[in-house]
């Protein structure tokens, strides 16, 4: 079976399902608890409605005398039950019924909200949670059933107008205006629809192909097609309506969600989570997207500033009223505090029940330090100090090249010994010798056989060493006088060891003739 064909179910049918699906519902569902705990006597025919056309009257008799009562708790939770009734029964793609009497509630909780006391409100802000939570399933149904309808005469409209508000009263203007001259159409869209310019060109220029004014609805249709719009738009009043009061009156569950970002951001952020609870649960990284609109087919999806997610978060005063340029990096910043200030305010809920006072000083801390924070970052760079160059030194440059500077490097060079001793021969031990502090130094290859093919080698460029000491003139002659003298004294040790073995030699030679004179003892007798 089509939808369209479901969509033409007669009441009776309707009837019964209604009737089958409250005789599933549990007993909590069907007689819930009042806030002090003491069950709520509700008329049994609320219960069980034998007629689906008559739940939304018996109901509202119901909200009528405890409105006329003044019993502000009792009527919300009438409320709620109404609100599970209507959500469990109700169809994406059948038009919803039940909320034909949308106006008299929206009245009924006005006024509900203005004269309720201050001491109220901690113990109705679950119930406005259900209640924003239903409407807007009630916005989304009714969505639904008007796309359903009038997709057949203009089906590219979802796509131009995505919010559900505008896009209800875009078609309240196209359905109750006769005259369709670009001028008026442009007039009524920007006062009645409240679209902007760009949004107002590209859905006059997209009627000229996609709008089928041939296409007629019957009288029936199209005022069921109104009347879904009137109700969108009211649900949604009643949701601006629940928001100021909340906003009122949120410090009481959020002091330190509040000091930080402000009570309608505060209000709107724990509206659309639930709870203070359901707040605290949610990281930091996706409370920049709540209330970020649907992107636009014929829009880009970042802007000059950088930000993609402006939700609720990004257009409240704190960083609206900062630089264009620094946006980025404050919602970042906010996003963190905000999640640590709805955790601090969730572990406070106990200090409302045993009427305690409840701490902002967190919230107003955190706020001072993102301003402080962002302060800095608008300061300018702080210019160094010129300092005036020191005094130079009168003293003689440093030379870097030049035959003499060459000379006097010579006298620091490694000598070609030292650089064979730093070597070792492969596949050989290495000589090693003692000093004089009994450490054994090794030779490397000072002693080997190879030094001298090192040294006759193509590759190899040994340059002059001049290890010579550098000596003033005093110092030579000193040294020159000390060269003399050990020159005479070499020289006269040497002369002396001459003479010696002169004389020695003498006296050799007289013994061998003393010698010789005495073993010729006959030499007389010749």
């Amino acid at each position: 079976m089509s939808v369209i064909e479901e969509y033409h179910l007669s009441e009776e049918n309707f009837s019964d399902d209604l009737d089958n699906d409250f005789d599933n519902l549990s007993s909590s569902e069907d007689v819930p608890n009042s806030l002090n705990g003491s069950p709520i006597n509700h008329n049994p025919e609320i219960q069980r409605p034998a007629d689906a056309n008559n739940l939304l009257d018996k109901t509202n008799n119901q909200l009528s005398t405890l409105y006329e009562e003044n019993d502000v708790d009792a009527y919300f939770k009438e409320f709620q039950n109404m609100c599970k009734i209507i959500e469990k029964n109700i169809n994406i793609l059948e038009y919803p019924s039940n909320l034909r009497n949308v106006s008299e509630e929206q009245n009924h909780i006005s006024m509900l909200l203005e004269n309720s006391q201050t001491n109220d409100f901690v113990s109705l802000i679950s119930i406005l949670n259900d209640i924003l939570s239903f409407i807007r399933i009630g916005i989304e149904s009714l969505h639904a059933f008007i796309i359903e309808k009038y997709n057949r005469k203009f089906p590219e409209l979802e796509a131009l107008i995505p919010n559900l508000i505008e896009f209800a009263n875009c078609i309240k203007v196209l359905e109750t205006t006769e005259n369709f001259t670009d001028s008026n159409i442009s007039l009524l869209l920007s006062s009645d629809a409240h679209l902007t310019k760009e949004q107002i060109m590209i859905l006059t220029m997209t009627m000229k192909t996609g709008f089928n004014k041939s296409y007629k609805y019957d009288i029936q249709e199209k005022e069921q097609i109104l009347e879904a719009c009137d109700h969108t738009s009211k649900l949604n009043e009643i949701i601006d309506v629940i928001n100021n009061y909340l906003s009122v009156n949120v410090h009481l569950i959020a002091p330190n969600l509040t000091a930080l970002i402000g009570s309608k951001v505060a209000s709107l952020l724990i509206a659309h989570a639930g709870g203070i609870l359901e707040l605290s649960e949610v990281p930091s990284c996706n409370l920049a997207s709540i209330g970020k609109k649907k992107y636009q087919t014929h829009t880009h999806h970042a802007h000059f500033n950088g930000v993609r997610q402006e939700g609720y978060i990004y257009h409240s005063d704190l960083i609206q009223k900062q630089d264009i340029g620094t946006h980025k990096q404050m919602l970042r910043m906010v996003c963190a505090k905000i999640a640590l200030a709805a955790r601090v305010d969730a572990s406070q809920m106990n200090n409302i029940n045993k009427n305690m006072e409840r701490n902002s000083s967190l919230g107003i801390k955190w706020r001072d330090e993102i301003i402080k924070k962002i302060r800095k970052l608008h300061e300018t760079p702080i210019i160094a100090s010129c300092k005036a160059l020191p005094i130079p030194e009168d003293k003689p440059k440093k030379r870097r090249a030049g035959r003499k500077y060459r000379r006097y490097k010579e006298q620091y060079k490694m000598s070609h010994l030292r650089q064979l001793q730093n070597r070792i021969e492969f596949g050989k031990q290495e000589d090693t010798i003692l000093d004089a502090f009994g450490e054994e130094v090794g030779l490397g290859m000072s002693k080997s056989s190879l030094q001298g093919i090192t040294k006759t080698s193509k590759y190899s460029v040994i340059s002059k060493v001049n290890n010579n000491a550098k000596l003033t003139k005093a110092m030579k002659s000193r040294i020159k006088e000390a060269n003399e003298q050990s020159n005479e004294y070499f020289l006269m040790l040497t002369n002396s060891s001459q003479l010696d073995s002169t004389d020695e030699q003498q006296m050799s030679n007289d013994t061998k003739l003393q010698s010789a004179k005495s073993n010729n003892w006959y030499s007389h007798h010749l």
